[in-house]
């Protein structure tokens, strides 16, 4: 074993065994106790108080006057950092399932043998799943409104000092839809958002959508040969962004300025939200590449509604406050955006 370990020379850590984690062993039991003059004696496994391994599991197998096999003790010893008492627990239970059964069927095949009783098959194949729920139907736009008309001084967003109640953020994002129709988005259009987190880019991807649009997310931290294979893979026509020299080839609109648009809200009263179905795109995000080119993964609305309002979310009250920390072009984003607009 040292010469192995010489050898291979493996990445040491204090933490872990540098070879394996998980040990079995199969060996003899101890005799019985022997009889010593002066001395009382019992045999046994002396505990160690300390695991080697993660996880090890060790047989010792009793042998009868015979010979024959008498039976097994068998004991597990873990890492209490990495399990708890009822996961070892149940793993002690399956692994005597499987014993129980193999002592009952020897030529029993490995596949055949049932690891789970009857309540935790059912727990797991039914119990479990039993997620079936009514949710409203809508756009992202159409729902965002009417959370708007239910919690219209409500914060919908803070960003340092700035904050927008959602009366201010649909009156914004209205006025910033009318604005993107005026430069000939339809339903349908790719729109590409070059923007950092803030505000404004929440208004933007309202905007775009209450327009009938599809925003695309656009990371400025990544290379521009990948920015302009989304932007020409997606077609689109049109770039907000709050850069000085955006993609070539496109038409800039330079970013929507919040305090601007809610001005302009405040002087109109009609909303702006073109008739959009459900199952239409909202957004476009790209894979990495790192296995080939770059894919775009599109969403619909209601692929975003589902997940926003799911029932697991607690109808708001887990969510009441999200850090939306993640890049703008990567899919946890639309968790950390539409969960807490469209809960309240």
């Amino acid at each position: 074993f040292d010469r192995l370990v010489e050898a291979l020379n493996p990445e040491r850590s204090a933490a872990r065994h540098p070879l394996f984690q998980v040990m079995l062993t199969l060996a003899e039991a101890a005799e019985a106790t022997p009889a010593l003059p002066g001395v009382r004696a019992r045999t046994g496994q002396p505990g160690m108080d300390t695991a080697k391994f993660d996880l090890t599991v060790n047989f010792y197998e009793h042998r009868d006057r015979t010979g024959g096999p008498n039976g097994l003790d068998i004991v597990l010893e873990y890492a209490t950092d990495l399990y708890d008492p009822a996961t070892i627990e149940t793993a002690a239970d399956r692994l005597t399932r499987v014993l129980d059964a193999v002592i009952a069927d020897p030529d029993v095949r490995v596949a055949d043998i049932e690891l789970l009783t009857r309540d935790q098959r059912r727990a797991l194949l039914t119990d479990y799943n039993d997620t079936a729920a009514t949710l409203p139907t809508g756009t992202l736009h159409e729902l965002f409104a009417a959370q708007a008309a239910r919690t219209p001084d409500a914060p919908a967003l803070v960003c340092g000092e700035s904050e927008l109640s959602y009366r201010a953020l649909d009156r914004a994002s209205d006025a910033f839809a009318r604005r993107l129709a005026g430069l000939g988005v339809v339903p349908g259009t790719a729109v590409g958002l070059f923007l950092d987190r803030s505000p404004e880019y929440v208004v933007a991807a309202l905007g775009v959508l209450k327009a009938g649009g599809v925003y695309v997310p656009l990371d400025a931290r990544q290379p521009r040969e990948r920015l302009a294979f989304i932007l020409a893979d997606t077609g689109a026509t049109l770039l907000v962004t709050d850069r000085d020299a955006p993609a070539d080839g496109l038409t800039p609109l330079s970013p929507p300025d919040v305090p601007a648009l809610l001005a302009e809200a405040e002087a109109q009263t009609e909303t702006f939200q073109l008739p959009v179905h459900a199952d239409q795109l909202a957004y476009v995000m790209y894979t990495s590449g790192s296995s080939g080119t770059p894919k775009g993964v599109a969403n619909t609305h209601r692929n975003v509604v589902e997940l926003a309002l799911d029932p697991w979310w607690g109808a708001g009250e887990r969510h009441r406050r999200v850090l939306a920390y993640s890049p703008l072009a990567f899919d946890s984003s639309t968790y950390e955006l539409w969960v807490p607009l469209l809960s309240g």
